[in-house]
């Protein structure tokens, strides 16, 4: 594969990476990794377009970045190899509004990731509830400074059935369903 730019750049509180090929042979796609330290972690997988002449174009989008952070990609060919490409550097800006974004994925099982936003250093309480109005998890009880978060609801030992994601912060407070399912 014949890189031609792979870039960063923050688009609201998450980091946007889009980049080219001029050429690809046996392609099967790209691992996009977020560096912290010596360590990298895996984002997502973006496909390949297999043997092409022609230019492509990819992008990613990381929904969780907070600080400055690196971003690699790990160029896997049909055959299981890899190359490890360029690392770029980007710090997502920090939001602008509070706001409880929809989980992902719901329905879900057992697990599903909560993405929040805070636009300023706020007293964080991240709730869920049974359809009863019980508190089965806290998932997040601290303060905070202003940015993007994620926590995880494993829901492995709970029933089947609805479920309401409840975030408190400051004086702003929103409630989401989720639904798990067996």
């Amino acid at each position: 594969v014949e890189l031609t730019s792979f870039a960063a750049r923050p688009v609201g509180g998450a980091v946007e990476l889009t980049w080219t090929t001029a050429t690809e042979t046996n392609n099967a796609g790209f691992s996009v990794q977020r560096g912290s330290g010596a360590s990298w972690t895996e984002l997502g997988f973006v496909a390949g377009h297999g043997t092409t002449v022609e230019a492509q174009r990819y992008g990613f989008t990381d929904r969780t970045a907070t600080g400055s952070l690196r971003y690699r990609l790990v160029q896997r060919d049909l055959d299981g190899s890899e190359t490890v490409g360029p690392t770029v550097e980007a710090a997502p800006a920090a939001p602008t509004t509070f706001a409880l974004l929809p989980a992902s994925p719901n329905p879900f099982n057992p697990t599903t990731a909560i993405s929040y936003q805070l636009s300023a250093v706020s007293q964080v309480k991240l709730e869920v509830f049974d359809a009863l109005g019980r508190r089965v998890r806290t998932l997040v009880d601290e303060t905070k400074p202003a940015g993007s978060y994620t926590a995880t609801f494993d829901a492995a030992d709970l029933a089947t059935g609805i479920y309401l994601v409840r975030l408190a912060a400051g004086a702003h407070v929103q409630t989401q369903r989720v639904t798990l399912v067996r």
